[in-house]
């Protein structure tokens, strides 16, 4: 899976935030209601400093897996707030050579447009990829927003500044929801229905659930 290789990896906090900055205007929130064949889930498991990224690519609406791919790396960026993409985006792109299935979407266990700079991480791989892609990520880290309907399916709006980034939805009865976003090349609408129509009985999303589980396992097996 090719790439742009628009900036560096190896930067400052201050140099990375000017990136995010000016990566903003590339950022399309335009759905073209293509067919969707693929999906893949992405995640990354953490032993130290040591990361472990899985991506399994699934058939669409299906969920049938058709194919798994790890990769082990080090990590040398550290945890920032809006920062995720810097620490975890080159290992996803290592791992990403390696699959040879076309994905329609790329589903992230991250933030895209419901971030501080609306480049959270799913937003800033869908930029380099030139692929659609959607964050799903567990909590809020910039908005305002009422706690949706305690019905599967039910979402509010995430706002900040009143500009719509994202929605709180929640995907199960009685859980906690998660905060879904457009990454780049879909739209918010599009966005929510893709990721209840990979959401089976569990909270989150089954391609990016059974990449966690993959990511995890292995990271289990690392020595450090």
């Amino acid at each position: 899976m090719e790439h742009k290789n628009i900036h560096p990896w190896d930067v400052s906090i201050k140099e990375a935030i000017r990136i995010q900055e000016e990566l903003k205007s590339k950022i399309s929130l335009r759905w073209k209601n293509q067919k969707l064949d693929t999906i893949a889930g992405i995640d990354i498991a953490y032993k130290g400093n040591i990361a472990v990224c899985a991506v399994i690519v699934f058939h669409y609406p299906e969920l049938e897996i058709l194919s798994e791919h790890t990769c082990v790396l080090p990590v040398f960026f550290p945890y920032v707030r809006g920062l995720l993409a810097f620490k975890e985006l080159p290992i996803i792109l290592e791992t990403l050579k390696k699959v040879k299935n076309n994905i329609d979407v790329y589903l992230f266990d991250g933030h895209g447009t419901a971030h501080p700079r609306k480049l959270g991480l799913a937003t800033h791989a869908g930029i380099l990829l030139n692929k659609t892609s959607i964050g799903v990520a567990k909590s809020v880290i910039n908005g305002d927003f009422v706690i949706p309907e305690n019905k599967k399916g039910s979402f509010t709006f995430l706002k900040q500044n009143n500009e719509i980034t994202g929605a709180v939805l929640r995907t199960k009865h009685d859980t906690k929801p998660v905060v879904v976003s457009p990454g780049n090349l879909i739209d918010l609408e599009n966005s929510i229905k893709i990721v209840l129509s990979c959401t089976t009985c569990y909270r989150i999303p089954e391609p990016i659930r059974r990449a966690h589980i993959l990511a995890r396992k292995i990271a289990k097996s690392v020595i450090i």
